[in-house]
């Protein structure tokens, strides 16, 4: 069998795999960790196939496995649920079909595995990487269906080679090997798969949604945990949680951790503070309305320009514990950078970066970050954490007299319905004061009658809060949120709410907390004069643990997440290690050394350029890179004397005398003759005594054909025109 045609129909075969999988990464509940199974398996093609020749044991092993899996479907059902179970099914079954001997049959299995996966993508609601996995899908089916045709054709009649023979000498008398992927193939199959992706595009601008068809059916798209600009209370909604990590949090000290976990680790984002007609939007207030803070926060931009932008700072309120935090993400929230509440101090620690930050304008301990590029971001807080005595809170005052009249008016904004207010007056109608009757509220909302869920039930347009206060009564935090704000308001207490994340899972191998993009959340703040914004959470904890795929997304994020602050820090970064701004580039000359700091003195400086040069002559790395190099040079040069060898090639001659023949064995088989695997002379036997066939031509034809193609004799652009008179129709009776 021709080894090229088995080469090129396993690289379609690994796209078309590839192409399901892809599908299935589209699907935020799955996401990017589902491309591990084809990387896993897609190398082990050959390795498998070789054994099951080869190896009995292997062999037997396969089928223990499949016999294993088999006794574990039942229980995958109950495990993983009815679709994730038969996704991992159809996993199985296509690494099963992979990982042996294959024939046309078990090709078709493999594709039509791929094909279930994208399947069972498609009704999941996947993202536009969905359209990728599309048109790779369209592309590669048509190679592997065709090759798969070519491959069973020469499995089941194979053809016996053409011995040629050529005489040894100069280039000019070596004929080149045929094949069977000529370029006429090539352009074939280019021009369908041209309009496959066609057929593909046109589906996807008829089709509304992907998982619609042409029927036109109407779904919801679900909704994911993650922080956004603005809070819209709506229902009839399903939310799903996100497990990637998307924050890596050391705690320094361990009184640090101790400190953390006593404020509830609620990491700070911002605040909104307007809500109109059930949504709730950013709003800046005159002041920040914390008690020991000067007036204006924002205007400390000014000492955070003249430290670069690079810090910023304000001052520590006595008594108040304070916990250090060294944070590292790949992607900061455009609406802040996450601090654990509330920060104090905030330090950018990649001197390289071109990232600023600066307090918002809003007074409400918002920092923003300020960058033209990546959002990727090492940085060192400090925070501190406000635990007010309930009898402080209960002595406070209700004195908002200080407070801005617009800020106070916002900040009590509410339009629950009469029956709702009446609630509220029922719910706190024992309580003395007015930290009581906002704890009862809190209870109440966080207590039996209430359910924590990520379906959310079909809200009405207007006063869904209500809705789900009176009726519905189960929800996410974004609801309970909301429905504690207004009721505070409704007693005359300014509220607002607050986004972030809540939580994180401490990992031992990294010494961190982790932050899941799961963990993101809506909480409640009071004023209380004298104790400042004090928080309130009435949102349940939800006990679902992370399922089978979550688990993995999860492991995924963390794996990402670490080889990016790898790169971040040791790599491009501030720690040292191999450091890409510190190799001396040839376009780059001198300026790549370090540079002596302005502060230093003139025997520092000789002595920091000293040890600049020093490094680049005794780092291994950069010996290693050359190293490197060398060896890639050294590779090219014998791949190109590999690629210049001497090939076989046909003369002008020569291709014009095969070309002659081929039209010759097609007219002779258009007569009814055999022609496949026979030789001329064969052919030669079945035209003799032939009334259709002029003979005495066609041996002449023959034998002028092997003088021209194995004689090197001179072949004419006319000699083609012979074969016409060599067949005659059929006498008329």
């Amino acid at each position: 069998m021709d080894k090229r045609l088995h080469f090129v129909l396993r690289i379609a075969t690994m796209f078309l795999v590839l192409a399901g999988y892809l599908a299935l990464a589209s699907v935020r509940r799955y996401g990017l960790a589902f491309l591990f199974f084809p990387a896993a398996f897609l190398p082990a093609m050959p390795l498998g196939e070789w054994l099951e020749r080869k190896s009995s044991r292997f062999r037997l092993f396969r089928k223990l496995v499949a016999l294993a899996w088999l006794l574990f479907i039942p229980f995958s059902l109950q495990i993983y649920g009815l679709l994730d179970a038969v996704i991992f099914l159809v996993i199985f079954i296509q690494f099963y079909l992979i990982t042996g001997e294959k024939s046309a049959r078990i090709y078709y299995e493999i594709y039509l595995m791929a094909f279930f996966l994208l399947l069972g993508a498609v009704v999941q609601s996947p993202e536009p990487l969905i359209a990728i996995a599309f048109f790779l899908f369209s592309v590669a089916s048509v190679w592997a269906f065709s090759l798969v045709k070519m491959y069973h054709d020469q499995i089941s009649a194979p053809v016996s080679p053409l011995v040629e023979l050529y005489r040894k000498g100069r280039k000019a008398a070596r004929p080149e090997r045929g094949g069977l992927l000529d370029s006429g193939f090539l352009i074939s199959m280019t021009a369908l798969s041209v309009l496959s992706l066609v057929i593909t595009i046109l589906s996807f601008l008829f089709t509304p949604r992907v998982e619609a068809g042409w029927l036109g059916r109407q779904d919801f798209r679900p909704a994911f945990t993650g922080i956004s600009e603005t809070v819209r209370i709506k229902g009839a909604t399903s939310i799903y949680e996100d497990p990637s990590v998307v924050m890596h949090v050391q705690l320094p000290e361990e009184e640090d951790r101790q400190t953390a976990q006593r404020g509830g680790m609620y990491w700070r984002i911002t605040t909104l503070s307007r809500f109109q007609e059930d949504e709730w939007s950013r709003r800046g207030l005159q002041s920040n309305y914390e008690p020991g803070v000067e007036e204006s926060i924002s205007r400390k931009r000014m000492f955070a320009q003249a430290l670069g932008g690079r810090e910023l700072v304000r001052e520590h309120i006595a008594d108040r514990p304070l916990v250090q935090q060294v944070i590292f993400m790949d992607e900061v929230p455009e609406q802040g950078v996450p601090v654990f509440d509330t920060v104090m101090s905030l330090t950018v620690e990649d001197p390289g970066s071109r990232a600023l930050v600066a307090w918002d304008g809003g007074e409400d301990f918002t920092v923003h970050l300020q960058t033209t590029g990546s959002r990727r971001l090492q940085y060192r807080a400090i925070s501190e954490l406000k635990l007010p005595s309930p009898d402080q809170l209960r002595a406070s005052s209700l004195d908002y007299s200080y407070m801005d009249s617009r800020d106070f008016n916002m900040l009590t904004y509410q339009d629950l319905l009469p029956e709702t207010l009446e609630k509220v007056r029922a719910v706190t109608a024992s309580a003395s004061t007015m930290y009581d009757r906002i704890q009862a509220l809190n209870r109440w909302l966080s207590g039996e009658d209430f359910l924590y869920s990520l379906t959310l039930p079909p809200l009405p347009e207007k006063h869904g809060i209500d809705a789900f206060i009176l009726e519905f009564r189960r929800g996410h935090c974004e609801l309970y949120a909301t429905a504690l704000a207004l009721m505070v308001r409704s007693l005359g207490v300014p509220a607002r709410v607050v986004s972030g994340y809540r939580g994180g899972d401490y990992s031992a191998a990294d010494d961190a907390y982790l932050i899941r993009a799961s963990m993101s959340h809506l909480w409640v703040e009071v004023l209380f004069p004298e104790s400042g914004w004090v928080r309130f959470d009435p949102s349940p904890r939800s006990d679902d643990t992370l399922a089978v795929f979550g688990r993995m997304r999860m492991a995924w994020s963390l794996y990402m997440l670490r080889a990016k602050m790898f790169w971040f820090q040791d790599v491009v970064g501030f720690q040292g290690g191999v450091r890409l701004d510190n190799f001396p580039w040839p376009w780059k000359g001198r300026s790549l050394f370090k540079k002596p700091e302005p502060h230093q003195s003139g025997a520092e400086k000789t002595q920091t350029a000293k040890e600049t040069r020093t490094y680049f002559l005794f780092n291994p790395t950069y010996y290693g890179t050359a190293l490197v190099i060398a060896f890639a040079g050294i590779f090219f040069i014998l791949y190109q004397k590999w690629r210049n060898r001497e090939k076989l090639f046909l003369t002008s001659d020569q291709q014009r005398a095969r070309q002659a023949y081929l039209l010759f064995l097609q007219e002779s088989r258009r007569a009814g003759f055999e022609t496949d695997n026979a030789t001329p002379d064969e052919v030669l036997e079945q035209l003799q005594g032939r009334d259709t066939v002029d003979y005495k031509a066609a041996l002449q034809f023959v034998r002028k054909y092997e003088a021209a193609r194995f004689g090197r004799q001179s072949c004419e652009k006319s000699f083609r025109h012979g074969v016409a008179a060599i067949f005659r129709r059929a006498p008329l009776r």
